[in-house]
């Protein structure tokens, strides 16, 4: 049960990372084709495309981040969920060890 609530976050995350790094791969192709449409249009078209280029470093940056903490948040609540499920297992057979016990 606990190897099925693992699969289904990573195929979440990694489902999302993937829809981010189209989008993104996407974003930057077009920006690559309008500076190859605008050619050698001067230094305020280099000078634009370069803070294009920085502000998508700066947002797959924080996109990155938020990803990273949404998987650390997803790594302690698995913790949390193999720890009960060990915790609920030794209290089984606990009981089971008792009731042999007993016979």
């Amino acid at each position: 049960m606990l190897d099925n609530i693992r699969a289904s976050i990573k195929a979440e995350y990694d489902a999302r990372l993937k829809q981010e790094r189209a989008n993104w791969e996407a974003e930057l192709k077009e920006l690559k084709q309008a500076a190859e449409s605008n050619g050698s249009g001067g230094n305020k078209k280099n000078k634009d495309t370069a803070e294009l280029q920085i502000s998508f470093n700066e947002a797959l940056k924080r996109a990155m981040s938020a990803k990273e903490a949404e998987l650390e948040k997803l790594r302690d609540e698995n913790r949390l969920l193999a720890s009960r499920d060990l915790k609920e297992e030794n209290a089984t057979l606990k009981r089971q060890l008792s009731v042999s016990m007993r016979v």
